[in-house]
């Protein structure tokens, strides 16, 4: 296998941006978030995405320099329309705008609709440590795929209830009987299976916790 430094790879992804004419400023963005997914070991989400770009750009599926517009703001949240444009290009603009709310009002919020795969999210969540902001990133797929699921999700056979309807809410919460929530459902229909108890998992510092509070 062929061995490439990062200097070489950011050339390579330049020259086939520039051969196609996008425009260098959204060149630099998409360039960086693939080099640095390979420099960190994410390579699935690293240069090997440049055929595909290209793929999706002579298709149209990608809008170089397509407007990235507000659709809806208020002080501390923002709905963004990306119009097809590069995904990182969108996420690291929606990810900025974040930023500049969560300094006026401590947290922000920002979604962002019709945006292409933005490519290794905990690249464009740096951004947010950067500025010493904490970051949280989700992606959904547009909402149409099913390639995309949340962390531990699980796909189930059947989901409908008693009245025929496909829709349930499982709570997927540690097995302890101290539990707000029932959890019975969830492993009858989904075959849940917690994998602790945090009644004993966190049993030593509740401990001390309860002893510091009788001793105050």
């Amino acid at each position: 296998m062929p061995n490439f430094t990062a200097e070489e790879l950011t050339t390579i992804c330049h020259n086939v941006f520039e051969k196609l004419n996008i425009p260098a400023a959204e060149a630099e963005v998409v360039t960086r978030s693939m080099v640095d997914a390979n420099r960190v070991g994410h390579d699935s989400h690293g240069v090997i995405h440049l055929p595909k770009y290209v793929r999706e750009l002579e298709a149209g599926l990608i809008q170089p320099g397509a407007s990235i517009e507000t659709r809806h703001e208020s002080a501390s949240i923002a709905v963004l329309d990306g119009n097809w444009g590069f995904g990182p290009v969108i996420a690291t603009r929606a990810v900025e705008v974040a930023i500049q709310k969560a300094k006026q009002t401590d947290i922000s919020s920002v979604t962002v609709s019709r945006c292409n795969e933005v490519g290794r999210l905990g690249g464009i969540a740096c951004l947010a440590a950067y500025a010493e902001m904490i970051g949280l990133l989700m992606a959904n797929d547009h909402g149409g795929g099913t390639c995309v699921a949340p962390h531990g999700g699980v796909q189930g056979e059947n989901i409908e209830d008693e009245n025929g309807v496909p829709f349930q809410i499982f709570y997927g919460i540690s097995d302890n009987s101290h539990k707000f929530w029932s959890i019975t459902n969830a492993r009858k229909v989904i075959g849940y299976a917690p994998e602790d108890n945090s009644a004993f998992r966190f049993a030593e510092r509740l401990t001390e916790l309860f002893k510091e509070a009788d001793e105050m």
